[in-house]
């Protein structure tokens, strides 16, 4: 199991505390595919001295550890164009998670540099050296190469190596390094100040609400951490409508499964007929069906990490006169999570623009003109005052039905994403959106009886296309 880098917080690597300590090295690689094996070359190097003291026990030591989240974020490109399934076809992938390798080498007092003097399979021979028994389990590195390998055995001027990283005479090396693997994953996600160092969010389904809204005829999607789910089941009045199980991968790509009772990922019955080929006739009696068949319908969701079986609530929303919309955001486990906004809804335009003062006089005077005097004509249907720049940037205000408590939950992690997409359920186009609402008070049954939500969007883009 893969420990997580939650990286839109602070990520710390393991901390080496000795009051030797001198320096510190660390290689960080960043890669999609198969864990270690598509790793490829380092991202990047860093190096720290240590001045820092410390205390353990009462005793004074130094520390190094280095913070890595920021330069980890650098690699992920969180994109969501309404598939929630890869296609490595077309290079797009919803789970955008990396993996990261981190090495890092420790330099105490201990540590010594030379060059070999000769050479044999496994070994570090410097017939000039007197090598210590404390190098034993200890690491040597071949400085040409950068290979690092630890030592077995240990002799006045032979160490034995698990490896075979010096193979030419005159090679120099660096011997008594601590060194340290670590393998992570990678998600845009984040802690909050009370979650403390390091936020893992380690749990099965990677959201923080036990109840989901549906619509009418909708799908129910929930993010499934593979390595820590075992299985998840859709229930119906006590019946399994759905099943799945999961087991750990080692593909970067395979992290997160979104778990749904749709078909294909369809989120509507005139979906999954386009899905399966079939073609959709616009018809009144048929938008009427389209609106009333409850297809998928379930009211729970059994997620089971192997000791114990977290129930999910789901609650359909009756049918509502307003056309619903969905907000896709990227939450506080960094993967993507669906929330209907069913009620009244009411889009605006802000245009902004410059204006210039013309002259609108006609230069090109005729004879005619000249003959009976009316020279500087200018024109009365002409823009005295002409605009320019002019742009344009649509907004749309959002109402929710109304909601369980445990929804405040939802709505901060929405106001705090950096990613968010809105659907509408009548068609299958993704915009992406900004929450224009900075404010919010959080609102509970004590106080306001029942819990709504009004949040406003603009569109993350003008309404000109200006792409250039």
């Amino acid at each position: 199991m893969a420990e997580k880098i939650n990286v839109r917080s602070p990520f710390y690597t393991f901390a080496e505390f000795n009051n030797q300590l001198t320096q510190a090295e660390l290689n960080l690689y960043v890669y999609s595919g198969t864990k270690n094996t598509d790793k490829g070359s380092v991202k990047y190097k860093l190096t720290k001295s240590t001045t820092t003291q410390y205390y353990l026990g009462g005793t004074p030591v130094k520390g190094i550890d280095f913070e890595i989240s920021e330069l980890v974020r650098d690699y992920l490109d969180v994109v969501f164009d309404g598939t929630y399934r890869d296609d490595s076809s077309n290079n797009f992938y919803t789970n955008y998670n990396k993996w990261v390798t981190v090495e890092q080498l420790f330099f105490d007092n201990y540590t010594d540099t030379g060059n070999v003097t000769s050479t044999g399979t496994n070994q570090l021979i410097d017939s000039g050296a007197s090598f210590s028994p404390a190098l034993l389990n200890r690491y040597a590195r071949n400085e040409v190469t950068k290979n690092v390998s630890k030592i077995t055995n240990v002799t006045s001027t032979v160490l034995t190596l698990e490896d075979n990283i010096f193979t030419t005479t005159g090679q120099a090396y660096t011997v008594g390094i601590k060194y340290k693997t670590d393998d992570y994953i990678a998600y845009d996600g984040y802690g909050y100040f009370e979650d403390g160092r390091n936020p893992q969010l380690d749990q099965a389904y990677l959201q923080s609400n036990n109840i989901i809204y549906r619509l009418d005829d909708h799908n129910v999607r929930v993010p499934i951490s593979t390595d820590k789910a075992v299985s998840a089941v859709f229930r119906l009045n006590g019946e399994t409508i759905k099943s799945q199980t999961f087991t750990p991968s080692d593909e970067s790509d395979e992290q997160v499964v979104y778990f749904n009772v749709g078909f294909n990922d369809a989120d509507t019955f005139e979906q999954r007929v386009k899905l399966d080929g079939g073609e959709i006739e616009t018809t009144p009696c048929l938008e009427d069906y389209f609106g009333s068949e409850n297809v998928g319908e379930v009211d729970e969701i059994w997620v089971s990490d192997g000791d114990k079986t977290d129930i999910l609530k789901i609650i359909t929303e009756p049918c509502s006169k307003y056309e619903p919309y969905k907000i896709v955001f990227v939450n506080k486990f960094g993967v993507l999570q669906d929330l209907f906004f069913s009620a009244k809804s009411t889009q605006s335009i802000n245009v902004t623009g410059e204006t210039y003062k013309a002259n609108t006089f006609n230069n090109n005077i005729i004879a005619t003109d000249l003959t009976t005097g009316r020279g500087h004509k200018y024109y009365t249907n002409k823009h005295q005052y002409t605009q320019y720049n002019k742009l344009g940037k649509e907004s749309i205000t959002l109402n929710t039905g109304f909601l369980s408590e445990e929804y405040n939950e939802v709505i901060k992690q929405l106001m705090l994403s950096e990613q968010v997409w809105m659907m509408s359920t009548k068609d299958e186009q993704v915009y992406p959106v900004v929450p224009k609402t900075q404010s919010l008070i959080y609102k509970n049954r004590v106080n306001d009886k029942l819990v709504q939500y009004v949040i406003e969007f603009d569109m993350a883009f003008d309404k000109i296309n200006n792409i250039r």
